[in-house]
């Protein structure tokens, strides 16, 4: 009876042993193996399944066991298929070296000082309030991000003919010639949007792109008035901040100009690298003014890094690079100038 116990014991440690197995396997299947990898671990699971159910010595069972699953488990870190992200960068440019290779998808005329609308991608987004609207102006919004400003003017004028009440068109329209850099007519339109009591989804930011029209026409207290009534609406908004202190550099408040500029750049973060490339370029222009071409050069380089593809930080770097007495370097920065310039010119005419 002790005999026919012990192999009936045995019997059910056996069976306990091969669901163990098949749920590691299931497991394999399941995992993020690469094919190899796969084959490679059932391989040697198959191998320790048929070395495990041999012994009859529970100490050598049991140390069987424990090797068995860190050897597997020491082959699923070593053939685990990792997924990296893309990698990004300067597209190519090498700052100072003989000869830099420019091949940056994307080519950026100048650090812009308007920032970006912060418009929906057309999706209807129900409010909290109603107001007058129109289903054409949901298409305005990715004319504006895909940079078709004339068009987006065009759609504007269209919706506003046949509804002069839509506030939303009036600070849409407004938007798109600002993008186009008439400011003094787009003036009009967003006082217009302001003036109406209806809550559209972009209204809190119409107070922002006016200050801008007021800044590029020269009138900075106006400005200032307009970004400081924005920044009451939405507290610590970077664009806002970044405007207030070119406003700051504008009216020689060059302390002023620093603090904002340090809050914008914290504020932009690590995911708005061009934005940080705006803040870094205002920065060496305060840096010149205090006669510290070595500060202006370090920020310089930071921006290049963030935003390889602005002409307008090469230029400027070659200028710093000229001042400082690195010529070579100075020149290197003018043909990255150049060839960006050049690019851009290209996908105009193409474009066109």
């Amino acid at each position: 009876m002790q005999v026919i116990h012990r192999r009936s014991k045995w019997k059910w440690k056996r069976s306990r042993f091969a669901k163990i197995v098949g749920d590691w396997n299931s497991f394999l299947r399941g995992s993020n193996l690469s094919r190899s990898g796969l084959r490679a671990a059932k391989g040697i699971t198959s191998i320790l399944r048929s070395m495990l159910l041999r012994p009859k010595d529970p100490t050598v069972r049991l140390t069987l066991i424990i090797a068995s699953f860190l050897v597997v488990g020491l082959g699923v870190l070593l053939t685990t298929r990792k997924e990296y992200p893309p990698r990004t960068g300067s597209g190519g440019i090498t700052p100072w070296s003989p000869a830099p290779a420019l091949s940056s998808p994307e080519v950026v005329p100048a650090l812009p000082e308007v920032p970006p609308s912060l418009i929906p991608d057309g999706a209807r987004v129900i409010p909290l309030e109603s107001f007058p609207d129109d289903p054409r102006l949901d298409s305005v919004g990715r004319m504006l991000k895909s940079g078709q400003y004339a068009a987006a003017e065009v759609a504007c004028r269209t919706v506003l003919k046949d509804r002069p009440d839509i506030g939303r068109a009036e600070f849409l329209l407004g938007l798109a010639i600002t993008k186009q850099k008439r400011y003094e007519e787009a003036k009009p339109h967003f006082r217009a949007a302001l003036a109406t009591d209806q809550q559209f989804l972009e209204r809190m930011h119409a107070a922002h792109f006016l200050g801008w029209c007021h800044y590029h026409l020269g009138e900075m207290p106006e400005a200032r008035v307009r970004f400081e009534e924005h920044l009451a609406l939405v507290p610590e908004e970077s664009d806002s901040l970044f405007a207030l202190a070119v406003v700051s550099i504008a009216e020689d408040r060059i302390e002023d100009a620093e603090r904002l500029l340090a809050q914008a750049f914290v504020g932009f973060g690590e995911g708005k690298p061009r934005d940080q490339a705006r803040v870094l370029v205002r920065q060496s222009d305060l840096a010149l003014r205090r006669d510290d071409a070595i500060k202006a050069e370090e920020l310089l380089a930071k921006a290049a890094t963030l935003a390889p593809t602005f002409p307008e930080i090469w230029a400027k770097t070659a200028r710093v690079k000229d001042r400082l007495g690195k010529s070579e370097q100075a020149e290197i920065a003018r043909t990255n100038e150049r060839t960006l310039r050049e690019k851009l010119s290209g996908s105009s005419e193409g474009g066109a």
